[in-house]
């Protein structure tokens, strides 16, 4: 079967404006609120790498550190030499792609199945949420999305429609497929994956007078990418972002449901609308409609890329996100929508268009919340209130940590609002850092103290540490992975200050603790009269155990620990343990490392914090111990427990 050859013209003008229509209002979904949502943690990341003053240092020190090909890192370096910036700079040329994605989507559904599937994907990829996010960041996924769905429709014309004469190949095509199957290439590993998939197929459809421009073509692909032969080696012996990083674990055996929950904006609504749509025109159109090769491919190019990823995740690295599968996706909706038979009459066409864009629309917006929803991590409002603080309350009063993968991304909003904030650390992150804060704490002398994070671990014992010093918390701000305190030294009658449902401070004085009166020592203390002496023989120090009901625990309370510590030499192994049993079953164990916070020859400060889990009930016991693993010789005294009702 081959493809004639037809202009939009042909296929009526309500085909033109619903096409319009269409456009209009993918343009505004992504258009609208551009800038509405702070640069995210991998916007930035690329931007910082674009802080050189050529082109090789930006593939040296941009690219080569990063686990993308090249090409959006080197567009970026010349769109935002000419441009600048800007948010709305950068993003721009991505939306406009995404745009331009949602108008190569019905090229292909009508060069396959006729226009009324064409028209109804791309209504359905205008309006959907997974879409519309990833055209509105600066990422690869917008191009990646555009290029393959260009190559796929250049790949198309060239081996499937009419030619005339009968006998000769369109050059013009089969050029555009070299040059957009080589794009793909160089914006995304699995836009290249699924080039190469589209690659592959086209063996399986090559006639006598398209073999010899296929394999042409496919001779510049291998040419044009052998510059980036180099970069793609280097990337590939990292692994992959859950194999160097971590971050990033394998999925589970639910993820085609999860993901196809996402990809129809996880509202049950849109689903049973799209449900009754598909399962309407396969009813209607059962006797005409007949299966075909496309229908076929669509299914290989959604299916084969998932799964590609799915298993890799899992024999190998990580690499399974619902973003590196957004390449695929429009295959999906052009097989769900392939039933509705060419011929279908303009009114039907035309309800079923507007019946997919006003759903859509409807749940992004107004069910999803798109555009008062936070996507990512924030940057922008952390910096606005830094400056807010600053000015309020003077920033030489203000000692100011944050912690972030580059001071970078903070500085980048601080200069757009001509502020600079001096923060002492702007990662906290390694166990090194960690004992830098902690004496940045210790040795700050202001009135107030604020820290920051954003889109890395706020570690609970970091909240811990500042309160040691700074008692009482000003402002707690929250955002989605990220967020800000401001600390106070003197008490305020605007405090946010929780007060505990149980609280002891205990020295080893009275010989309550299970075992303590063996342990106790009054020649090195920190207050009192005994310090708690937990020599190298004894691998378990004195014990608190107490029932959970007794002590008002709950699941879900927060339980915060400290005590001192004091040793010569450099502790490796010691450890303030908190355990939850019953009749010696384990239901919940945490321990803080006292190496990550003692200093040889002084009095130091242990931290511990935690959530209790749902599991615990009141006949469970607490036990809180020093776990003395590697058998060394320290002290300890000054011991805190709080514990807070949930929050």
């Amino acid at each position: 079967m081959k493809i004639e050859s037809g202009t939009l013209n042909k296929t009526g003008a309500h085909v033109s404006s619903l096409l319009m229509l269409i456009l209009l209002v993918a343009s505004v979904l992504r258009l609208w609120g551009l800038t509405a949502f702070s640069l995210s943690n991998d916007e930035l990341s690329a931007l910082s790498r674009l802080q050189f003053d050529s082109v090789a240092e930006v593939i040296e020190q941009g690219v080569y550190v990063d686990f993308h090909p090249a090409g959006v890192q080197l567009f970026l370096y010349y769109w935002t030499m000419v441009f600048g910036f800007s948010e709305i700079a950068v993003r721009l040329p991505f939306a406009l792609m995404g745009i331009g994605s949602v108008y190569f989507v019905y090229r292909i559904g009508h060069l396959w199945f006729g226009h009324p599937s064409g028209l109804l994907a791309a209504a359905a990829i205008a309006v959907l949420e997974y879409p519309v996010l990833y055209s509105q960041i600066a990422r690869p996924y917008s191009p990646g999305l555009f290029f393959s769905l260009l190559a796929t429709f250049f790949w198309t014309s060239a081996l499937f429609k009419k030619n005339e004469p009968e006998d000769k190949a369109n050059w013009t095509y089969f050029l555009g497929f070299a040059l957009t199957v080589s794009a793909c290439m160089y914006i995304h590993y699995f836009s290249f994956i699924f080039a190469g998939l589209l690659c592959f197929a086209g063996l399986f459809f090559l006639r006598k007078t398209t073999l010899l421009p296929y394999l042409i073509a496919g001779g510049a692909i291998v040419l044009l990418y052998i510059p980036h032969i180099d970069i793609f080696f280097h990337q590939l012996s990292k692994g992959g972002v859950g194999g160097s990083e971590g971050w990033l674990g394998p999925p589970g055996d639910d993820a085609l449901g999860r993901y196809l929950d996402y990809c129809f904006n996880d509202s049950s609504r849109l689903k049973l609308l799209y449900f009754i749509i598909v399962s309407g025109t396969i009813l209607l159109y059962r006797k005409e409609v007949k299966l075909q090769r496309f229908h076929l491919l669509a299914l290989l190019f959604f299916a084969t890329p998932f799964a590609i990823a799915y298993y890799y995740s899992i024999w190998n690295n990580p690499v399974f996100q619902f973003s590196v599968l957004l390449f695929s996706f429009p295959y999906l909706l052009l097989l769900l929508f392939s039933f509705i038979h060419p011929s279908a009459g303009s009114l039907t066409v035309r309800f079923l268009v507007v019946v997919v864009l006003a759903g859509g629309f409807y749940s992004t917006v107004y069910e999803k919340h798109y555009y008062s929803t936070p996507h990512f991590t924030e940057f922008r409002g952390i910096a606005n209130r830094v400056k807010e603080l600053d000015t309020r309350f003077g920033g030489e009063n203000i000692t100011k940590t944050i912690s972030v993968f580059s001071p970078y991304y903070i500085n980048y909003y601080l200069e757009k609002t001509n502020h600079n904030a001096n923060f002492k650390l702007t990662s906290v992150m390694s166990a090194e850092e960690r004992k830098q804060f902690r004496k940045i704490v210790e040795e700050s002398k202001s009135p107030y103290y604020l820290h920051a994070f954003s889109n890395v671990y706020d570690d609970p014992r970091f909240d811990l540490i500042i309160r040691s010093k700074y008692p009482w918390v000003l402002l707690r701000d929250s955002m989605l992975n990220s967020g800000l305190r401001f600390y106070s030294r003197e008490k305020s009658d605007s405090a946010l200050n929780r007060l505990p449902v149980f609280s002891i401070q205990y020295g080893f004085e009275k010989g309550e603790w299970t075992d303590e009166i063996q342990f106790q020592d009054s020649v090195t203390k920190y207050e009192g009269d005994n310090s708690a002496f937990i020599p190298g023989d004894k691998e378990y120090g004195p014990g608190f155990m107490k029932k959970i009901a007794d002590i008002g625990i709950e699941k879900g309370s927060v339980v915060e620990l400290s005590a001192v510590i004091y040793s010569k030499n450099p502790l490796e192994g010691a450890k303030l343990v908190l355990s939850i049993e019953n009749n010696g079953i384990s239901k919940y164990w945490i321990a803080g490392n006292a190496e990550d916070y003692a200093e040889p020859g002084k009095w130091s400060r242990v931290f511990l914090a935690g959530i209790i889990p749902d599991s615990v009930s009141p006949d469970d016991e607490i036990k809180i111990y020093f776990w003395n693993q590697q058998k060394e010789n320290f002290y300890t005294d000054d011991f805190r427990m709080n514990v807070y009702s949930p929050r």
